[in-house]
């Protein structure tokens, strides 16, 4: 098991490699969710990046908060590495901090219980399973702290899906649900929805246009049964339900609050 995840990881890093956006976002669309909670932090919050790939909001994060401590983490060592040299080269070292670690694991997560002000997960959330990234996560919150993360949700009723979506969907997310399933999950976990934001489908074409092009690069000589063929494979797929202009599934942020003790 081991082994193949390995492989899956290093097809990723191939894939993505060179890539800014390694799910769908964008500047404008992280800036404009930040100032949603802005106005709950302190002056020098300590923020953490769960599953910052290249950085994309890391960078977002760290330059539109000055005073905050952002420490950003991911798995892949490529992509931390990247990350690191790109905060330095723009400036921002001493308020970025950039590691590798298991997101899902609190032991190797690095954070204190209790210690952090906010919590941000772009496209990350469904890697380590939305139902206990909420139990770790909330743990590391500070009473009050705010937790924000992006999720693929279905926004149509069940019998209004499109039959693509629904058969792509189940093999690749089968735990995806819709927004209020999601406000309940976070009830059972101790965290209050107060936000949710849905993504414009600019954000979803600010990431999968540059990787069309990435994916069209690549494709020649690579073998279709290769654990990067199989991957490359599903990313195409994937583009295609976007191409299709299928509204019956959207990109939400969601925005939690870590209830007191007292009041949960």
């Amino acid at each position: 098991m081991a082994s193949a995840a390995a492989g899956i990881a290093d097809a990723y890093e191939v894939l993505f490699r060179g890539l800014d956006q390694l799910g769908p976002g964008d500047q404008e669309t992280t800036l404009a969710v930040l100032e949603r909670v802005r106005p709950f932090l302190p002056e020098e919050p300590l923020v953490a990046d769960m599953g910052c790939g290249v950085g994309a909001s890391a960078l977002v994060l760290a330059r539109a908060m000055p005073a905050a401590r952002v420490i950003a983490i991911d798995n892949l060592p490529p992509f931390v590495d990247r990350l690191r040299r790109c905060a330095a080269s723009k400036g921002l070292s001493a308020q970025l901090t950039v590691r590798v670690g298991d997101i899902g694991d609190p032991q190797y997560c690095g954070f204190d219980a209790g210690s952090l002000d906010l919590i941000w997960a772009e496209s990350s959330i469904y890697a380590v399973g939305r139902g206990h990234a909420l139990r770790v996560w909330r743990d590391l919150l500070r009473p009050g702290g705010r937790m924000v993360f992006s999720d693929v949700v279905w926004t149509a009723a069940t019998e209004a899906r499109s039959p693509a979506a629904v058969a792509f969907w189940a093999q690749e997310y089968p735990a995806m649900t819709d927004c209020g399933a999601v406000s309940r999950q976070l009830s059972e976990h101790g965290l209050r929805l107060t936000d949710e934001i849905q993504m414009p489908r600019s954000a979803w074409s600010n990431y999968y246009n540059p990787l069309r092009a990435r994916c069209a690069a690549i494709r020649p000589g690579i073998e279709s049964l290769s654990v990067l063929g199989q991957v490359l494979a599903t990313m195409e797929q994937e583009i295609a339900l976007f191409d299709s202009d299928d509204r019956s599934f959207a990109s939400v942020f969601f925005i939690a609050q870590k209830l007191n003790p007292d009041t949960a």
